[in-house]
């Protein structure tokens, strides 16, 4: 018995499935939201489907429709459950009304399909990491803040959030976000999120199974969805970072191709599927899809440019203006649709900095040598290169996958030459060859159908047993090590670190500004989505968009902070972090590649600093602004305007210090931020540090430890010739009352409202005095008490000469001395051994001679 009303039932279905608690949920939160609006509009085009077609299409085409309709509306507040399900109910009951014959000839192949996308899930997540869901990689940190936005005011974000309101503008492509709130929108969590993002990733072996089935048959189809799913490689490395737009681009750039080539080619199997040839509804399907495929990604759009373009020149030299008149209507439609898309983009001029940036990325992601040629094509899977290549050997329309592959290969080969062409430094050529997957999944799909037709189904099926073990060595094993131990692959979260950030959310006020280790591949980055703070190096530091670079000015942040790295028990550190605000700091147990590389044993061990929360190796460290460094820096050298010779500056420090001094030597680099290079620093033949510079003509400065007062050589070696503007070089002592510029105290001395006072029942008290050259200490003291005072010099050897006596009267009266020095110290120590009541200095200080 035929049963009434079907489409409608099984949105009703589909509405009770959301409503319950269940994993599944975004899964049918998606379907409900989209799966309709996409049947009625395939039931406009088609007259037939088969059922492969009728598990997938309506639903990759119902997500067009959300992403290009919401990015139309994308002023108003409509991203509501109830709008959705509206319009999809709409939809459901007119779809119903239109003639859709279903046609079971290959029903099975639904199954191999699923078994395809299982395949896939089981390599988006890296699950030997798993942890709570987390997803792996640095770019869901991008993600999550949008889609959160959308959830929860019902409109696209139009800028970065409150966090970060420098970043006025969001260029970046949302359709992703729009699909992922589709099946969020009822019950939002990173876990929905994540098992949404594999539902829709998995889609694309539909794709490649409509294209292959549009350009050539079923089988080929089939064959093209396994291809794709078990021997790409570049999938897999786009998921294990988190990029999961490219994902989704993917899959409806190739369902929109197959959509293309159905109206293009016209077969008389496929044109007798349509209601009519290239009808204005078949037209509208396709841009639909191409416009939010393009949508969703720029490299999408670009390509679909370029292959509509090849197409185009095609039809014209075969002299077929009727496909050259499709292919312009199609071409004009995306352009329409995309309008809102554009409208968001804000163009501003790249600053030096930005340029010289993203020049030095686009090099590094050119094809410059034969090393990044092989590298790269690890990376697709050498064996679906060679199966893809062989395939083309028995491929029929070979213009139409030359077309598609040459537009995967302009930017390549232009990158082969550093050919600079309008907008080349927003370009990553090797993104577009990674895109060759594509086609190659198609023709290696056609390869294998050949094989069955020519050598039968048994030898086809035990050559797919090998191919399966072979990928699953592949995916699972890294066997053609296109996965290296990329920390930006990783599951970055833990317990630790959980339970800090969630400690951060709860107990930091809301404006709290937090110093972080680094924006990739680093735990810290994960605070301004878990815990709604703001940290001086977000995960979009970097981002080639929206002037990130410029706008955020991490390169400054993290020139001035990078102090704290060495000696951040000084003024030095205390004036970066009042510079930015910062009231804490997040040193993670997670973080790979280290931008700033704190440590926690230096924070732990100053006075300036307090962990306030710890948990394994993570740490939260709150800045006490009101203390004071213990350690005591003296200006021993200083050495202005040092111009380098032959992009070098070479400097020789021999310092000469009483025996057992405890101390340490420092060099303090005052630069100004003139150039674009990196200024290497080592000491004694040892790589110590690096010095950024950014052309922002900033003065900067950076405090490094030496060696403990021993003689050392420094070499300063840059990319070019540079300046600095000084070099000095201290003496840090910790524990230490600075009585005046050259001189202080070590032992148990007490500083009191008079002076400073060496009690008689201490011993090792002593006087530091600093570059000394001959001359006097003069010392006032007041004569109080009874009992002499002892001064002594100690030399490098630690022999002792006595300065001076002192014997007090206990008159009341202010007295003044001088101790008489001889020789030159770096450092010289002045016991004083104490007789009698304690010893009251008012005031003391170091004349040189």
């Amino acid at each position: 018995m035929k049963l009434k009303h079907p489409t409608v039932i099984a949105f009703l279905i589909l509405a009770l499935l959301t409503g319950l608690e269940t994993p599944l949920r975004p899964v049918f939160s998606l379907g409900l939201f989209s799966f309709f609006p996409g049947l009625l509009i395939i039931s406009l085009v088609k007259k037939e489907v088969d059922v492969p077609e009728l598990a997938g299409l309506p639903l990759l085409v119902g997500i067009s429709f959300w992403i290009v309709f919401y990015y139309l509306t994308s002023g108003l507040h409509i991203f509501t459950w109830y709008i959705l399900g509206g319009i999809s109910f709409v939809c459901a009951v007119l779809a119903e009304r239109q003639p859709l014959v279903v046609s079971r000839e290959h029903y099975w192949g639904v199954f191999i399909l699923v078994l395809c996308c299982l395949f896939v899930g089981s390599y988006l997540y890296p699950w030997n990491q798993f942890f709570q869901w987390m997803p792996p990689g640095d770019d869901m940190k991008f993600h999550i803040p949008f889609i959160e936005h959308l959830v929860s005011q019902h409109a696209l974000p139009q800028d970065y959030g409150l966090l970060y309101p420098e970043l006025s503008t969001l260029t970046y492509s949302l359709g992703y976000h729009i699909t992922a709130g589709l099946a969020v929108i009822v019950d939002y969590s990173v876990r929905s999120l994540m098992i949404a993002t594999f539902f829709i990733a998995s889609l694309a072996c539909f794709s490649f199974y409509y294209l292959g089935k549009a350009l050539f048959d079923w089988k080929t189809g089939i064959y093209a969805a396994f291809s794709f799913a078990f021997l790409s490689l570049f999938f897999q490395r786009l998921s294990s970072t988190g990029t999961y737009p490219n994902l989704l681009a993917v899959a409806l750039h190739v369902v929109g191709l197959s959509l293309l080539c159905e109206l293009m080619l016209q077969k008389p199997s496929i044109s007798c599927r349509f209601r009519r040839g290239d009808s204005i509804f078949g037209i509208f399907c396709v841009t639909l899809v191409c416009a939010g495929a393009a949508e969703t990604h720029p490299y999408i759009f670009i390509m679909e440019g370029m292959v509509l373009g090849g197409a185009l020149l095609y039809w014209v030299w075969q002299k077929n203006f009727g496909a050259a008149r499709l292919i312009i209507a199609v071409g004009a439609g995306i352009l329409f649709l995309c309008i809102p898309f554009f409208l968001r983009f804000n163009l501003e001029p790249l600053s030096e900095l930005e340029f010289l940036t993203f020049a030095a990325w686009y090099r590094i992601d050119s094809f410059v040598s034969v090393q990044n040629v092989i590298k790269f094509i690890g990376i697709i899977s050498p064996l679906l290169l060679f199966l893809g290549v062989s395939g083309c050997m028995v491929t029929e329309r070979k213009w139409i996958l030359s077309v598609w592959g040459g537009s995967m290969m302009v930017f390549p080969l232009l990158s082969v030459f550093q050919v600079r062409y309008p907008g080349w430094y927003t370009i990553s050529p090797n993104r577009f060859f990674f895109f060759l997957f594509m086609p190659l999944s198609i023709m290696s799909g056609r390869l294998l159908s050949y094989m069955e037709e020519h050598i039968g189904s048994r030898k086809v099926i035990g050559f797919l047993v090998i191919l399966i073990l072979v990928s699953a060595g592949m995916h699972h094993a890294n066997l053609f090590h296109s996965f290296s131990q990329d920390p930006l692959t990783q599951v970055q979260m833990n317990g630790d670190d959980q339970f800090v950030i969630d400690w951060i959310s709860t107990y930091t006020p809301q404006n709290t500004v937090i110093l972080n280790t680094g924006p990739v591949a680093d735990c810290s980055s994960w605070v301004p989505v878990l815990a709604e703070r703001r940290v001086v190096f977000p995960f979009f530091s970097g981002y080639r968009g929206d002037n990130c670079i410029e706008r955020l000015k991490a390169y400054n942040s993290l020139a001035d902070l990078m102090v704290l790295t060495h000696t951040p028990d000084s003024d030095l550190a205390l004036m970066a972090l009042k510079k930015y605000g910062i009231q804490y700091i997040y040193v993670p147990a997670w973080r790979e590649v280290r931008w700033l590389d704190l440590h926690p044993e230096l924070l732990l061990d100053s006075p300036l600093y307090q962990s306030v929360v710890k948990k394994g190796d993570a740490y939260v460290f709150e800045v006490n602004f009101n203390s004071r460094h213990k350690t005591v820096y003296y200006t021993v050298t200083e050495i202005e305007q040092i111009h380098s010779s032959e992009n070098m500056i070479s400097l020789f420090f021999n310092p000469i210090t009483s025996f057992g001094v405890h101390g340490g030597l420092y060099l303090q680099v005052d630069y100004a931020d003139t150039t674009h290079q990196q200024i290497d620093i080592y000491v004694n033949d040892t790589y110590v540090e690096t010095v950024y510079t950014y052309l922002t003509d900033e003065e900067r400065s950076l405090l490094l430890p030496l060696s403990h007062l021993e003689e050392a050589t420094i070499l300063f070696k840059g990319d070019s010739d540079f300046v600095l503007k000084k070099v000095s070089l201290l003496v840090g002592v910790e524990n230490c009352l600075q009585l005046s510029e050259n001189v202080g105290t070590q032992g148990a001395w007490v500083r009191t409202d008079l002076g400073v006072i060496a009690p008689s029942s201490e011993r090792g008290l002593q006087l530091l005095v600093v570059n000394v050259s001959g001359g006097v200490v003069v010392m006032e003291y007041k004569d109080e008490g009874m009992g002499d005072i002892e001064i002594y010099e100690i030399d490098a050897w630690g022999n002792r000469r006595l300065l001076q006596t002192i014997s007090r009267e206990n008159t009341g009266k202010n007295v003044t001395v001088q101790l008489p020095l001889q020789d030159e110290y770096t450092v010289l120590v002045l016991t004083v051994e104490v007789c009698g009541d304690d010893f009251l200095i008012r005031e003391i200080g170091y004349t040189p001679s």
